[in-house]
């Protein structure tokens, strides 16, 4: 069923380590002021294989792609919000996520740096 609550709103969004932009939704809830986006499997399959490319040995940051791994395993179960139609899963994970306002891309769309 989808949800009813329509206080969302369609952003961008990204961290401070990814060279690329998801596009996301958002409640306006946050983590330590961090963003909490939620995202459609196909931009969480994206955010995954930038964050195997990203991440470090260390074993923090092999249970971060331990858990967006998870994430991608469970769509289709029942587990995350269905909006609109489409379903999608939240993207938090206790990570820094943050906007990005469109003067922060280049014509393509690409994260300015």
């Amino acid at each position: 069923m989808d949800l009813l609550n329509k206080d969302y709103q369609h952003a961008l969004t990204t961290m401070d380590c990814f060279k690329d932009v998801y596009p996301c939704i958002l409640y306006g809830g946050t983590w330590n002021g961090w963003q909490e986006p939620y995202m459609t499997k196909e931009n969480a399959i994206k955010v995954l294989v930038e964050i195997k490319t990203t991440v470090t040995d260390e074993e923090s940051d092999q249970e971060i792609v331990k858990d967006f791994q998870w994430i991608v395993d469970n769509f289709g179960k029942g587990v995350f919000r269905l909006i609109d139609g489409i379903e999608y899963a939240d993207m938090s994970m206790g990570c820094c996520w943050d906007s990005v306002e469109s003067s922060h891309l280049d014509n393509k769309g690409n994260k300015l740096h």
